[in-house]
């Protein structure tokens, strides 16, 4: 079964992120495989762009709304714990990472803060193992991978590690 999220609203309760703050944050869900996929404008500012001030409350905006349909729709509670989860940054082809600025990870930080909100996983380093890295494809975005730790090589094998092969 996958679920998706794509709207700022579901149910009664709206938080004041609308779409109008710039790209939105899908969320797809596969209960065979236990495994959460979180879409999200880019983590990591270029040094041109600004903007992604408003991305932790925007991902935990739709990270509850999504739980909570997810339980509305009769679904049992999402757990992934331990946790491996995976900061996918994809960037333009022809981008070099020299392009990219670094706060030294707090736009992480907040993130995941962001994304453990509703308890799905852990943050601490007993519950969840985590890694960062990023592709060359044909836009800016972050792709968030929360699996169980037991499906580490799994998620690792579908991933793409061509822009590491020079």
């Amino acid at each position: 079964m996958l679920a998706r999220s794509t709207s700022g609203c579901h149910g009664t309760y709206c938080h004041p992120y609308p779409e109008a703050f710039g790209e939105p944050v899908l969320i797809d869900y596969d209960a065979d495989k236990n495994m959460l996929r979180v879409e999200m404008p880019g983590i990591l500012p270029l040094k041109t762009k600004k903007g992604n001030q408003y991305l932790p409350g925007k991902v935990s905006h739709h990270m509850s709304n999504f739980i909570t349909q997810h339980g509305m729709d009769g679904n049992p509670c999402i757990s992934i714990v331990p946790a491996f989860v995976v900061f996918v940054h994809h960037y333009q082809n022809g981008r070099e990472s020299l392009s990219l600025k670094d706060y030294d990870n707090l736009e992480k930080k907040r993130v995941l803060d962001a994304l453990q909100y509703i308890h799905i996983f852990f943050d601490n380093p007993a519950s969840m193992v985590s890694m960062d890295m990023m592709v060359e494809d044909t836009r800016d975005y972050t792709e968030v991978l929360i699996a169980p730790v037991s499906s580490m090589y799994e998620v690792l094998s579908g991933l793409n590690f061509e822009s590491y092969q020079r």
